[in-house]
C-alpha cells in the first residue's frame, strides 16, 4: 500500500513540475520532451514521468509526433477553437452564476472586485510595469473566474475551461504587457460582477461574451505578430 501511495505521489509531483515548466516557457512550444532527462532532473524513475506525460498528452499540452513527445504548438485554428468553447461555456457560467449565487458568494465577489479596484489604482501609478504586478493580476483574474464557476455549480465546465486555459497560457503575458490592457480588463471584470450582483443574468452573459471576444481578437493579433498561421 505504501509503495502504491509513493508511486501516486511521484506521478503527481512529475505532472505538476512538467506542467509548470511548460507554462513558464522553460520548455518551449515545439520542443522535444525526454523521459530520461526529466527523470534525472526531477530525481524520480521514468515510470511516473511516463504517466505524467500521458496525462499531459490527454490534455493536449503535449503531442506525440512519430513516437517523439513535444510541447504542443498552437495554430490560428487552435486558438479560434479554444475561444469558441470559452465563449460558449463561460457565457453560460456567468448567466447561471447570476441565478444561483449565495449570499456568501456575493460577499466574496464584492471583496475580489474591491481588490481589483485597489490593484488598478496602484497599477496606474507605476511608471514601469514589473512582471510581478502582472502575476498579481493573473491571480485576481483566476479568483474571479473560479468563483463564478463555483456560483454556477458546474464543476465539469470548470475542468474543461481550466484545461483550455493551460493551452493558451503562454500568450497571456504578452497580452497583459500591452499598454492599457490590464486596466481595460479590470473594467470588463467589474462590469460583469455588477451585472451578476444585480441579478441581470442576460447582461452578465453578454458582458462575458464581449470580454472573451475582445480577448480573442487581441490574442490573435499578438499571435499573428509572432508568425502564427
Amino acid at each position: 500500500m505504501a509503495k502504491e501511495e509513493n508511486s501516486l505521489k511521484a506521478w503527481d509531483y512529475a505532472y505538476k513540475k512538467i506542467k509548470e515548466r511548460i507554462l513558464d516557457l522553460s520548455v518551449k512550444p515545439g520542443q522535444s520532451i525526454s523521459e530520461l532527462t526529466l527523470s534525472k532532473d526531477l530525481g524520480i524513475s521514468r515510470t511516473p514521468i511516463r504517466e505524467a506525460l500521458r496525462k499531459l498528452e490527454q490534455e493536449g499540452i503535449i503531442v506525440n509526433i512519430n513516437g517523439r513527445k513535444k510541447v504542443a504548438s498552437l495554430s490560428y485554428k487552435d486558438l479560434s477553437q479554444i475561444f469558441d468553447l470559452k465563449i460558449a461555456i463561460e457565457g453560460y457560467v456567468a448567466e447561471y452564476a447570476t441565478m444561483r449565487k449565495t449570499v456568501g458568494q456575493s460577499k466574496r465577489l464584492d471583496t475580489i472586485v474591491k481588490r481589483m479596484v485597489q490593484f488598478n489604482d496602484e497599477y496606474r501609478l507605476l511608471k514601469t510595469k514589473p512582471h510581478g504586478a502582472l502575476d498579481d493580476w493573473l491571480k485576481l483574474d483566476w479568483e474571479f473566474h473560479t468563483l463564478l464557476f463555483e456560483m454556477s455549480e458546474n464543476q465539469r465546465a470548470y475542468s474543461i475551461i481550466e484545461n483550455l486555459n493551460v493551452q493558451w497560457h503562454r500568450w497571456r503575458m504578452g497580452l497583459l504587457a500591452m499598454e492599457g490592457r490590464v486596466e481595460k480588463s479590470i473594467t470588463e471584470h467589474i462590469n460583469i460582477a455588477q451585472a451578476v450582483q444585480a441579478g441581470k443574468a442576460d447582461e452578465a452573459k453578454r458582458l462575458m461574451v464581449e470580454h472573451l471576444e475582445e480577448l480573442h481578437r487581441t490574442i490573435i493579433n499578438i499571435a499573428s505578430a509572432f508568425g502564427l498561421n
